[in-house]
C-alpha cells in the first residue's frame, strides 16, 4: 500500500457543506464537484468538520457523488462520527487511500480500502494491478470499484453479492471469476442498459471455471 501523509486539522481545508440537518453535515452532489468546492485540486482530504453559512459542524454522513471530479485527490480520511456513505464517485483518478479513524463503529479500512461490515464499501479509483478481496467479504457495495484502473481482481470464496454497478467503467478489468457461494449480482439500476465490458467465468468448489454470457449471469443470480 502507498501511504500518503495526510494533511492535519490545522491546515485541513475545511470543506464546504451544502445541507445540514439536526446538526449532522450531509455531503450532496453539486456541492462537492469540482468547480463548486474549495477544494477541488486538494490531494488530502479530511472528513470530520465541514462548515456552513460560517459554522463548523461534525461530519456524520457522505453522499453521492460527493468528491466527484476531484482529479487531484491521493487520500481521503474519514473521522470517526461519520455513519453514511452512500459511495457513488467518479472520476477520482488519483484516489490511493480510503483511511478510516480507529475510533469509528461503523466503518472501518483494510489496508486503505473502505469496508462497512463484511461489505466492500469503496475502492480507491487510483489504484492498478492486482487485488485480492480478503476472505470474509460477502458483499461488493453499490459503485465500490466504479472508474478503477484495477487490471485483475480475485473474489473470495465468502462472497455472496455484488452490488449495483461495482464494476462499472473498469475499462482495465478484463474478466472476473465469480465464486460457486455467489447468489445475486446487480448489473445495473437500469435493465436495458447493462455497461459491462468484462467477462464472465463462474467457479466451482474445485475450482474449475466455465464461461458465462451477460444473459447468463442475469438468469443465474437474478437482481
Amino acid at each position: 500500500m502507498l501511504t500518503i501523509t495526510p494533511i492535519d486539522d490545522k491546515t485541513a481545508r475545511l470543506v464546504k457543506v451544502v445541507g445540514v440537518t439536526n446538526e449532522n453535515t450531509v455531503f450532496t452532489n453539486m456541492g462537492c464537484y469540482e468547480g463548486y468546492n474549495n477544494y477541488g485540486t486538494a490531494e488530502a482530504l479530511r472528513i470530520v468538520v465541514g462548515e456552513f453559512e460560517g459554522k463548523e459542524y461534525t461530519i456524520t454522513a457522505i453522499n453521492g457523488c460527493s468528491f466527484s471530479h476531484c482529479r487531484e485527490l491521493k487520500e481521503i480520511f474519514i473521522g470517526a462520527q461519520v455513519c453514511h456513505i452512500d459511495w457513488n464517485m467518479y472520476q477520482c483518478v488519483s484516489l490511493l487511500n480510503i483511511m478510516v479513524d480507529p475510533k469509528n463503529k461503523v466503518f472501518h479500512d483494510i489496508d486503505g480500502v473502505l469496508f462497512e461490515g463484511k461489505e466492500l464499501k469503496a475502492f480507491p479509483q487510483g489504484r492498478r494491478g492486482k487485488y485480492v478481496v480478503p476472505e470474509g467479504t460477502k458483499k461488493l457495495g453499490n459503485h465500490s470499484f466504479k472508474s478503477s484502473h484495477i487490471e485483475e481482481i480475485v473474489l473470495p470464496s465468502s462472497l455472496e453479492e455484488i452490488g449495483i454497478n461495482a464494476f462499472y467503467e473498469c475499462r482495465s478489468l478484463s474478466e472476473i471469476v465469480l465464486p460457486p457461494k455467489l447468489k445475486k449480482v446487480s448489473m445495473n439500476c437500469n435493465r436495458n442498459n447493462k455497461p459491462i465490458s468484462q467477462k464472465f467465468f463462474l467457479a466451482d468448489d474445485s475450482g474449475h471455471t466455465c464461461p458465462l454470457t451477460i444473459s447468463d449471469v442475469i438468469k443465474r443470480f437474478p437482481e
